[in-house]
């Protein structure tokens, strides 16, 4: 086992330690025992109640999610690979889309809401906390990791899309299985290769990088929601400005920079400058301009995104990029026609 491993198992063995041991150190002392009662037959057992049926799970084929170059190298997915996944879940028909439709937009809402609470965490993210994340410095690794846990582990929030759609309990619970097995086998290609990897130029280790892949796609939907409401705010920025009472020393470095923004057409430079207006403002203020900006969106009802099949029509196949382009208007609370995806 080497150095790295050992390093790991170790921090990882102290971790699951830490709780029980902690909880020792405050415990109460143990009291008296109390006098025996007498004997009482115990009462006989409560009726076993039936099992309830277990649903079986399908043997499914599906197109990997990993895409590869000409040299067999891993390219990184521009999309949430969990939204990725469900697009190559053959599960995932129109008539599923029909009874979900809701649930894709809602979770946005909710994502974002996550992301403008922790909007410092995200931008610290952004700026590189995960990829400097090393393995040698224990306590700077606890540090990110706990920053990162307030995506991973909130309690309002469920890890995944497809956990929100198995609560619903409106479709098939196989198809939030099917969609993990896929993400599972994307993990693991991921790092797998990463744990391989040569060390870097800038000193990440194979473990380091493993590390660094698990915590980015932990958080790959929050990182592109991130990214989305951040060209959202540039493009309000023109509307949102006035209403952030900005005090003259802010305002003399953000209004050039918002000018700039206003006749700016490229994108990558848009996405500069609205980081670097960012950086120029509170968090107080970066909460506000964010939260600004969602309330100048139109009001969607999610209840008629997408209308269901019209009676004695027969829908058609859906691909992976038929399936990931429905995802993505429904996460933007656009309306899908249906009659578009049945047969003629």
């Amino acid at each position: 086992m080497s150095l790295h491993t050992t390093k790991l198992a170790t921090l990882l063995a102290v971790t699951a330690l830490a709780a029980p041991a902690l909880a020792q150190v405050v415990s109460p002392p143990e009291p008296k025992p109390a006098p025996a009662a007498p004997y009482v037959p115990p009462a006989p057992p409560p009726s076993t109640p039936a099992p309830r049926p277990t649903e079986q799970v399908p043997q499914v084929d599906y197109d990997p999610i990993t895409p590869r170059d000409e040299q067999g190298q891993i390219i990184p997915l521009e999309a949430p690979y969990e939204y990725v996944a469900m697009a190559h879940n053959p599960l995932i028909t129109l008539e599923v889309f029909t009874k979900i439709a809701p649930v894709f937009y809602e979770r946005r809402q909710r994502v974002e809401q996550l992301i403008i609470e922790h909007l410092g965490v995200m931008m610290e993210i952004e700026n590189g906390l995960i990829d400097s994340m090393r393995m040698e410095d224990e306590e700077a690794m606890r540090e990110t990791t706990g920053k990162v846990s307030v995506f991973t582990s909130h309690a309002s929030l469920t890890p995944f899309l497809s956990a929100d759609i198995t609560r619903s309990g409106l479709v098939s619970r196989n198809i939030g299985t099917i969609t993990q097995k896929i993400m599972q086998d994307h993990q693991k290609l991921v790092t797998t290769t990463a744990m391989g990897a040569p060390t870097t130029d800038d000193g990440a280790t194979g473990i380091d990088q493993m590390m660094q892949a698990a915590l980015n796609m932990s958080i790959s939907e929050y990182e592109y929601f991130y990214s989305r409401l951040m060209m959202d705010i540039a493009d309000q920025f023109g509307a949102v400005l006035p209403q952030l009472a900005l005090d003259a020393e802010t305002a003399a470095v953000v209004t050039p920079l918002a000018d700039q923004l206003a006749s700016e057409g490229d994108l990558d430079t848009r996405a500069l400058l609205i980081r670097e207006i960012f950086a120029t403002l509170d968090d107080d203020t970066r909460k506000q301009a964010a939260i600004l900006t969602i309330e100048l969106r139109p009001e969607i009802d999610t209840a008629s995104l997408m209308a269901p099949i019209p009676e004695g029509a027969e829908a058609v196949e859906l691909d992976n990029e038929t399936r990931l382009e429905i995802i993505f208007q429904l996460l933007d609370g656009g309306t899908v026609d249906t009659s578009a995806f049945v047969k003629k």
